[in-house]
């Protein structure tokens, strides 16, 4: 970050255990960082490093469709390992200038959204919150709802041919639509193309198949109207401008200073960017893995073991071998912390070091709490929502129906079909420009963020509610 910026995060710790991670990095310091991207904003002065950013991703594509034209099995171990640092180089170039608005969300709760509120301390708490949330909101749709439009798309061309919705009653191989139908498969392996990736997390990196995308336009299709995917195509198309136009008229009914409207327009931005970000990493994450699959096969080790080796070690792994480096990286596995201190060598600490380290970066909550605060980052048109808790972690394994309030850490890409279904969403992390916060507004569904505790003081089959108006999960004595 310094290369670029001039500044930086001075300690950030990551903790993993069972192929889950943990970031810390210091609040106050979080906030001083974010304070000062957004005067960089105010003075225009970050778009110097953000066009540089803009060049770092295109770098990274580059090397995506590099990856995508040459054979990696015919490759030597001297230049596989090259491919894999300059590919881990470039991903880590193109990741480091966005990384520097990891704190957005906790300055915007303890210093923007509180300058918001005493502006306009003369309105009523939910119309502050509506009005905040609106303004913070970016003015293009997410990868997410681009891969839905385009999706619905699909869906409607299928519906408009009453031929090929009969085919879809049948249980028709894509090969047979390919034969059948050339234009539609193309239509459909256009979109596969370029959304492979968007279902995907940082740790099941295996594309969406074309098939897998043809049986989710078939279940679409089945339990919704021709009627109902046009108004949700049509709403998709006009958010710019519909998002455009609140603004327009929130910014007419109030009044606010210069500098805080600024800011406000910073965070828009920084949750763009956010995004961005989002999308290049689950695409180079593919990559990523792709290269370490050709690696580990090539000493006998799993790739998921592997993948707990920096980047300068795997020239040693390859000369070395399995028997050294398994009993090394299944340690790392299991459990490790790793620290970064500014100007100094970063650290790896495992076994005992770790348990005494992971007791003071994990301190047990108290699980008799019965009322935890947040952020509400979308009402999805409630002041209350009551409903059952389903804490989902690994939404490719843990269980979730639909109606039920998704509980998480964070959310990711991979979660949005559970998003789709849930009755309202509660996180542990966020805040009013996070992930979470984009996707909920953007499907009109309630969401609390930045509880910091609900997956521990929550528990599966909890009865809830999510007190909308002020932030508040509440748990019902049954």
């Amino acid at each position: 970050m310094r290369k670029y910026l001039g500044f930086g995060f001075k300690i950030v710790i990551l903790a993993f255990k069972n192929n889950f991670c943990w970031q810390f990095i210091n609040e106050d310091e979080n906030c001083l960082i974010t304070k000062r991207i957004v005067g960089m904003f105010i003075k225009k002065t970050i778009l110097k490093p953000f066009k540089i950013w803009q060049r770092l991703k295109e770098n990274l594509v580059q090397n995506f469709q590099y990856l995508d034209k040459i054979n990696l099995k015919k490759l030597s171990n001297e230049e596989l390992i090259l491919e894999y640092l300059n590919f881990m180089k470039n991903f880590v170039e193109e990741w480091t200038i966005p990384l520097v608005m990891e704190g957005t969300g906790i300055y915007t709760e303890k210093t923007i959204f509180p300058e918001f509120k005493k502006e306009l301390s003369k309105l009523n708490r939910q119309t502050i919150s509506e009005y905040f949330t609106v303004l913070t909101q970016p003015e293009k749709l997410s990868f997410i709802s681009r891969e839905r439009l385009s999706f619905l798309g699909l869906c409607l061309l299928v519906q408009a041919n009453k031929k090929k919705l009969k085919l879809l009653n049948e249980k028709v191989k894509i090969s047979k639509i390919k034969i059948l139908s050339p234009f539609f498969y193309n239509k459909l392996l256009f979109h596969q193309k370029n959304f492979y990736w968007v279902k995907t997390n940082y740790f099941n990196t295996e594309p969406t198949l074309i098939s897998k995308f043809f049986a989710l336009l078939k279940e679409e299709i089945k339990n919704k109207t021709e009627k109902e995917i046009q108004e949700e195509c049509q709403s998709l198309k006009d958010y710019t401008k519909d998002i455009l136009k609140r603004k327009k008229e929130i910014l007419r009914k109030i009044k606010i200073s210069f500098q805080l409207r600024k800011k406000i327009e910073a965070l828009s931005f920084f949750s763009l960017c956010f995004d961005e970000r989002k999308e290049m990493a689950l695409r180079g994450s593919y990559y990523a893995v792709k290269l370490l699959k050709e690696l580990a096969s090539r000493v006998g080790m799993n790739y998921l073991i592997l993948d707990y080796a920096l980047p300068g070690e795997m020239a040693k792994i390859i000369s070395e071998g399995r028997e050294k480096w398994f009993k090394i990286l299944t340690q790392r596995q299991r459990k490790f912390v790793f620290v970064y201190r500014h100007k100094a060598k970063p650290q790896i600490y495992v076994g005992k070091a770790t348990e005494d380290l992971w007791k003071i970066l994990f301190e047990e909550e108290k699980t008799k709490v019965k009322m935890i605060e947040g952020i509400t980052a979308s009402r999805g048109g409630e002041n209350y929502v009551e409903g059952k808790v389903r804490i989902v972690l690994d939404p490719f394994k843990d269980p979730f129906q639909r109606g039920e309030v998704l509980v998480t850490t964070m959310t990711r890409p991979d979660f949005l079909l559970l998003v789709q279904k849930a009755k309202a969403v509660v996180t542990d992390e966020g805040g009013m420009t996070c992930h979470a916060a984009i996707i909920c507004r953007e499907l009109n569904v309630p969401c609390i963020v930045g509880t910091r505790k609900a997956t521990k003081v929550l528990e599966n089959g909890d009865q809830i509610v999510l007190r909308l108006n002020h932030g508040r999960v509440e748990k019902i004595d049954l």
